[in-house]
């Protein structure tokens, strides 16, 4: 009652001589490789791996942290450069149609019609181009 329930390992080792002892007493013979691995997600490894690198390199899991910290810093860096750049992009093509736009209609009203129908088009482009792309 008083036992410690069984771990994963324990219980893999206990099935492996279970089918040793089965194998050998049928005078049977299996040749084969088990592989196991493990995946993690992040910049840290789990904690288990964390503390056998410490126990091998003192120094590692301090190093292991302070590389993440510092890669998590950079990416906030770089997202809010990149959260800012946005709007002014917006408003450069804003601008640009509007002046497009202006730049036809003042064309339109001196009777050069054939350009004004070329820069109308390419003025309204920035602003579509625009609003498609803040859509993804």
């Amino acid at each position: 009652m008083g036992e410690a329930p069984e771990t994963s390992e324990q219980k893999s080792l206990a099935l492996e001589e279970k089918s040793q002892d089965y194998f050998s007493a049928n005078n049977l013979v299996i040749h084969g490789q088990v592989h196991r691995g493990q995946v993690h997600r992040g910049p840290l490894p789990p904690p288990g791996d964390l503390l056998k690198y410490g126990a091998a390199f003192p120094e590692l899991p301090e190093t292991i942290v302070s590389m993440a910290t510092k890669e998590q810093d950079h990416r906030h860096q770089t997202d809010t450069i990149i959260v800012k750049s946005i709007p002014l992009g917006l408003w450069l093509a804003f601008w640009l149609g509007i002046t497009g736009i202006l730049v036809a209609s003042v064309l339109f009203f001196m009777k050069e019609s054939w350009p004004a129908l070329f820069i109308i088009p390419a003025g309204l482009m920035p602003a579509i181009f625009s609003a498609l792309r803040r859509r993804d």
